[in-house]
């Protein structure tokens, strides 16, 4: 207080000429010390209440609140449109790959196929070959046996291995023992005994009923060539 009282005597030391002292002191609070005991002086102040101080407060920030409620619907806007952007473009990179999962499922299914069907073709060569390798051994045997047992020529063996190679081993053996008894006969006896014998076993009462007419014929001439005729230019 002092040093305003200080400078205030010593703004009006240096007052200018035309300064108006007398109505300075008449008003000024420290010229006048009576000047301010009136309440009046110090003019009207306005008051508030409670609620109007916190009306006022909303009032004010209102638009501020209006605003930043923008900003914020805005900003979840934007995020639900990012959020549903986003899982449109996971949903299409799965449908995308769950194409490629299917191509590749085909894929695979048709290799599996084609190795499977590879492997049933290759299987098939390898029995066959060993199926004609058997055959092949089956023959040999079979043609050795006959030549052995029977007076058959090598050109009548080699004109029906094939059909005897598909005879089972008993039906093999029983027409190789034939064969060899009517070879025996023929040594043993003339040719028409030869004949009759041949005649006597060609007949089969029991064996008729379970073969054909051409295997019943070619059962005959192989036994009558056993025997040592030769009907085939009858």
């Amino acid at each position: 207080m002092d040093k305003l009282i200080e400078q205030h005597d010593e703004l009006l030391e240096n007052a200018p000429e035309d300064f108006d002292l007398a109505e300075h002191e008449k008003t000024c609070p420290i010229c006048n010390k009576e000047s301010i005991n009136d309440p009046d002086e110090r003019g009207d102040v306005e008051t508030f209440s409670r609620e109007q101080l916190d009306a006022a407060v909303l009032a004010a920030i209102a638009p501020l609140e209006a605003e930043l409620k923008s900003i914020k619907d805005e900003a979840s806007k934007s995020d639900d449109e990012a959020r549903q952007a986003a899982a449109d473009e996971a949903a299409a990179k799965i449908v995308a790959l769950q194409s490629e999962l299917d191509a590749a499922e085909l894929k695979v299914e048709n290799a599996e196929k084609l190795l499977a069907d590879s492997l049933a073709w290759i299987q098939a060569v390898v029995d066959l070959d060993a199926e004609a390798a058997r055959l092949d051994e089956l023959k040999e045997s079979r043609s050795a046996l006959v030549k052995e047992q029977t007076s058959f020529s090598e050109e009548k063996i080699a004109e029906r291995i094939d059909d005897w190679a598909m005879l089972s081993e008993d039906e093999f053996a029983a027409r190789l023992a034939d064969w060899a008894e009517l070879s025996t006969a023929k040594k043993d006896s003339s040719e028409s005994d030869g004949a009759e014998t041949a005649g006597i076993r060609v007949v089969r009462p029991g064996k008729q009923a379970k073969t054909s007419f051409m295997d019943s014929l070619k059962d005959v001439t192989e036994k009558a060539s056993a025997a040592g005729y030769d009907f085939s230019s009858l």
